[in-house]
């Protein structure tokens, strides 16, 4: 298992399986400018990430030897007339699409994995920051940090909401008991529960896919939670106070305990395993067509509008 982190100059990676060895730890990707957000393909080994910098998203091969570095690739986002301004990007691996949220514009882009055929999904959000996609339930997950409060028209709550993968559906799941939320993931063997990490409120939550049963998986002991990961029974996190990377079993039980510190500035932490992401042999091919259907329409629809 590989761990990636990012950092504002590089991403770096770590061989879980040789944690002691700090020989394992290096250098996955150099000479960047402000990198931030990762999402990662495991089926063919593609991770992709947002250089906040220079606006731009890049993509490379994750090079199976622990010491050598990827070369990254720029994607061009050739088929919009709008200057995209990436915020967080989150990979369909079924139907090889990328979702990417953009506060500049206000809206959730959708895009062929090498950012071809550029399309608004979701628009009028106020502030979307993360995005999280579930190709197997057809669901993709936001944050908005400045959704208008249902009780009170002039109030600006946060909010996490859902919608399907077509743009559809827009719903909110939580927008109470929540402040600065600062990461968002899918645990896909466990219901495809939903975690996230709330880094003012300092506490890491979840909830069922469709926004019920919402629980607190940690709060004592946990400080500044940035980013998060899980994968088997375990949940990774950063904490940005002392730029540490702890774990913590996924239910709760336990502390949190120290797998690596003293690291530069970490922003955000993504795992790589073979059996991370859910390979559904029918609906992976359903949803494949549905995906190419549904950019062919958008292609189509932003010439006859041009």
């Amino acid at each position: 298992m590989d761990l990636l982190i990012s950092e504002p100059d590089e991403i770096r990676r770590l061989r879980r399986n040789s944690v002691e060895n700090s020989a394992h730890y290096g250098v996955l990707v150099e000479d960047q400018y402000d990198v931030g957000f990762i999402s990662i393909d495991t089926n063919n080994r593609i991770f992709y990430w947002i250089d906040e910098f220079n606006h731009e998203v890049y993509r490379a091969h994750l090079t199976p030897s622990s010491i050598s570095t990827t070369y990254p690739q720029e994607l061009l986002f050739e088929d919009t007339d709008h200057e995209i301004y990436p915020t967080s990007i989150s990979i369909d691996w079924i139907g090889q699409n990328l979702y990417v949220t953009d506060t500049i514009h206000g809206c959730i882009w959708i895009m062929k994995n090498d950012g071809r055929y550029a399309t608004k999904l979701i628009t009028d959000i106020e502030s979307p920051w993360i995005v999280a996609v579930n190709p197997i339930l057809g669901i993709i997950y936001f944050i908005n940090y400045e959704h208008e409060s249902i009780n009170n028209s002039t109030e600006r709550v946060v909010a996490i909401e859902s919608a399907y993968m077509n743009g559809e559906n827009r719903t909110i799941l939580i927008d109470t008991d929540i402040i600065y939320p600062t990461d968002l993931v899918i645990d896909y063997y466990q219901n495809h529960r939903v975690y996230w990490t709330d880094e003012k409120k300092e506490s890491i939550e979840s909830m069922n896919y469709d926004g019920t049963d919402r629980l607190t998986i940690a709060h004592i002991g946990i400080h500044a939670p940035h980013s998060l990961d899980i994968f088997g029974s375990h949940l990774y996190w950063i904490n940005r106070d002392n730029k540490s990377l702890y774990t913590i079993e996924k239910f709760g039980r336990g502390i949190s305990t120290l797998v690596l510190d003293h690291l530069e500035s970490p922003l955000f932490v993504r795992i790589y395993h073979p059996l991370k992401q859910i390979q559904s042999g029918l609906k992976r091919k359903i949803r494949k067509k549905l995906n190419m259907i549904f950019l062919v329409y958008c292609s189509l629809e932003s010439v006859c509008n041009s």
